[in-house]
């Protein structure tokens, strides 16, 4: 065999292993503790193909390899050896392709698994009704096998989250701030996770509601689905003003956002400005033509204001949305 036939069989096999082993612990989705032993086990098999490679290259040169510095820091001894055995420019150029090898296989093989696992054909039928299901009690029965199956942290935050929107829409809320608690503490930097954990005690009246809120908009300043249920929130609890400067900025960041729109009008009625909650009702209803809400509340304040004729239109184009 030829070292050039034996240079491409020893990439082959890197690519294989380092590709296949990452592949099959995220499709099996096996624990963290295993994954980290399987990343190991990739390193070593990985340096035992090098010195392989080595010692036949090494003789081809005339230039013994460095064993020791390969074995023991292998990051740091096979660039060592390929740019004391080719020169700054070819070493260079080997070099980055061993780090590809080393490190673009595995990545792939993780994702490609994680994906299969997930969202291939060999997907769990538990896994797909989890997260594509039509049904709450069809989404929490396969959530709840997912949590119960699974070793990896990120898919039971996932789980754990999908499943507590399915019991908040189905209207346990007790259920639904547990799921969201669980989920935070598997991944406590998502901020989708808060804005739910906000809702659910929001809807449980509890004043937790606030504080989940603003650990939402703290972990993404700029989210607009986290900035709107913190306004609400102010709203409820009849802190016009911060609802106001929270819908000002969810419509600096989407001016096309109906439900901020419409949300802001609400706080402006309830301050008592009808002209501005008006304005902001009309321009809901401008964004969103379907929008029934805005109709009826600019229906309300329209016959407030004595425009009885624009009121009655307001309130039976509401009417009519409903009954849709």
């Amino acid at each position: 065999m030829t070292h050039g036939k034996r240079t491409l069989l020893m990439i082959a096999a890197a690519v294989v292993v380092d590709f296949g082993l990452t592949f099959a612990m995220e499709f099996f989705d096996r624990p963290y503790a295993e994954k980290i032993g399987v990343s190991f086990g990739v390193g070593v098999a990985l340096i035992v193909l090098t010195c392989w490679w080595a010692s036949y290259d090494g003789a081809e040169r005339n230039i013994r390899p460095p064993y020791v510095h390969m074995i023991l820091l292998y990051i740091t001894g096979l660039p060592y050896y390929l740019f004391r055995s080719r020169g700054f420019i070819k070493g260079l150029v080997a070099t980055i392709i061993a780090g590809a090898i080393w490190t673009i296989p595995s990545s792939l093989g993780a994702y490609a698994g994680w994906y299969a696992s997930r969202y291939g054909a060999l997907a769990s039928t538990e896994w797909r009704q989890c997260f594509n299901g039509t049904t709450h009690d069809g989404i929490i029965v396969n959530c709840t096998a997912v949590i119960a199956s699974t070793q990896d942290s990120k898919t039971r935050g996932s789980a754990l989250s999908r499943r507590a929107l399915a019991y908040y829409q189905r209207g346990e809320y007790e259920k639904s701030r547990a799921d969201y608690a669980q989920a935070i503490t598997l991944n406590p930097l998502q901020s989708s996770r808060f804005v739910g954990l906000c809702l659910s005690y929001a809807k449980m009246k509890d004043d937790r509601a606030l504080a989940n809120c603003n650990e939402a908009v703290r972990l993404d300043p700029q989210s607009t689905n986290a900035l709107i249920n913190r306004a609400s929130v102010h709203s409820a609890k009849r802190d016009y003003e911060r609802a106001i400067a929270d819908y000002d900025q969810v419509i600096r960041l989407d001016t096309k956002s109906a439900v901020a729109f419409y949300g802001r009008g609400i706080a402006y009625q309830g301050r008592g400005d009808d002209e501005h909650a008006i304005a902001d009702y009309s321009e809901a209803i401008l964004l969103k033509p379907d929008y029934a809400e805005a109709y009826g509340a600019r229906g309300v304040l329209k016959r407030r204001k004595g425009d009885f004729f624009g009121s009655a239109e307001d309130l039976a184009k509401f009417n009519s949305l409903r009954a849709k």
